[in-house]
């Protein structure tokens, strides 16, 4: 992170392909930082979208010195494009969004405002009261929510949301770690030891749903596990494994021994079911482990920007 001329917030977001988003949401970040006062910039980093998304980005950082737009030169991800947000970020203050407006920059002023509670947290989630997404969705959050959790030994609130709260100094903690796939809210739980949680509203996005296949979300469970510490994520793979071996067993029992029935077949399918996908999950996390060894040991150049705006003119 930059460190001269420090600003009291900066708001950093992460854009692939929400061309129809990027000017109301842009009014609406505007709007919300004004009334709180103090300096602040915008830092919207677009992730090699394929729509329209960069041209309306490189139109409001000409016309708004706050801006800074940045292009990266290929699709790294939005974890990744958020940290080469945060590393631009200048504000002793960082606040991370996503650009589909399921988050409502309107609620920035209330994780502000926690986290200038006596308490003094480092790291405040806006977690929603509810949440506007496919039933398939909300569950696998949650189980994955839950387990992470689990090992991470934190609270089952945070809900690793991207909608968050950083002071500077865990900003610059979480640049410091160096990860093959990061995720960025369990890095935020490992190395922030003071985190709270506010509730936020939470609203339907009007984005393609392709944005989030599941091939995507597979990516954010393996970016979980990258960015667990070694003694947790073996820790999660000895659980894993073992909770499959003992629901498979419980599936052979209730096949093999119990009164056949209706009772008996769902408690078969579901260890059937459950323990599988918890010895995928502890296999993949033998396998993301192991990756994660290779990348660090010959760690690929951070994504680099392919165009910045900044100031109000493309940056050279």
């Amino acid at each position: 992170m930059a460190s001269c001329n420090t600003l009291a917030y900066s708001v950093v977001v992460p854009i692939y392909n929400s061309a129809p988003l990027v000017t109301r949401l842009y009014g609406r970040l505007v709007a919300v930082m004004e009334s709180l006062g103090p300096p602040f910039e915008l830092i919207l980093v677009d992730d090699c979208s394929t729509d329209a998304s960069w041209a309306v980005l490189a139109e409001i950082a000409r016309a708004d010195r706050r801006v800074i737009a940045v292009q990266l030169a290929r699709n790294a991800g939005q974890a990744r494009a958020t940290l080469h947000g945060i590393r631009r970020a200048i504000g002793e203050i960082v606040v991370t969004l996503d650009d589909d407006l399921q988050h409502a920059p309107e609620d920035i002023p209330k994780l502000l405002a926690e986290l200038d509670r006596p308490a003094g947290c480092d790291v405040v989630f806006g977690v929603p009261t509810s949440r506007h997404q496919a039933a398939w969705r909300r569950f696998a959050s949650w189980t994955v929510n839950l387990a992470f959790c689990l090992v991470l030994r934190k609270p089952l609130y945070p809900r690793f949301t991207a909608f968050c709260a950083i002071r500077r100094r865990a900003a610059l903690q979480l640049l410091s770690v160096r990860c093959a796939e990061p995720f960025l809210s369990v890095l935020l739980c490992r190395i922030a030891p003071r985190i709270a949680v506010v509730r936020v509203q939470h609203f339907s996005s009007t984005l393609d749903s392709s944005r989030y296949s599941l091939g995507k979300l597979a990516r954010v469970t393996s970016g979980c596990l990258a960015s667990l510490p070694d003694a947790d994520r073996r820790s999660f793979v000895i659980a894993a494994c073992g909770s499959g071996m003992g629901l498979l067993a419980l599936a052979w029992c209730a096949f093999s021994l119990g009164p056949r029935g209706l009772a008996t077949d769902i408690v078969m399918v579901l260890g059937v079911a459950l323990g599988v996908t918890s010895l995928a999950i502890g296999s993949a996390a033998v396998a993301v482990e192991r990756r994660d060894r290779a990348v660090l040991r010959n760690p690929a150049a951070e994504v680099a920007a392919l165009r910045v705006i900044s100031d109000g003119r493309e940056a050279s």
